[in-house]
């Protein structure tokens, strides 16, 4: 994920990503303005990502919020064929 901040930021931290059923991790600032990270997901279902209230209190807004369904379950399949001795190709 990417948060892109229109001002200028210091110390933005993993400790300003709120994120509920998941985990903030691997921060990557590549300029003051931009900062990558990655979502762990805790459990299969919606993730909600947050970016906290300005530390130092200079009233800006909350980021908009950004939530993601996910879905873990393992896709199965069946194989079929002939069953017996096969001398040609299948």
């Amino acid at each position: 994920m990417t948060a892109t901040i229109n001002k200028y930021v210091i110390d933005f931290s993993l400790e300003d990503i709120i994120v509920m059923k998941g985990t903030a991790k691997n921060l990557i600032t590549t300029t003051h303005l931009v900062n990558n990270f990655n979502v762990i997901r805790a459990k299969v279902s919606m993730v909600t990502v947050n970016v906290a209230f300005d530390r130092a209190n200079n009233k800006n807004n909350v980021a908009t919020q950004f939530s993601v369904d996910t879905d873990s379950t393992n896709p199965t399949s069946v194989l079929t064929g002939p069953s017996g001795l096969v001398t040609g190709a299948l």
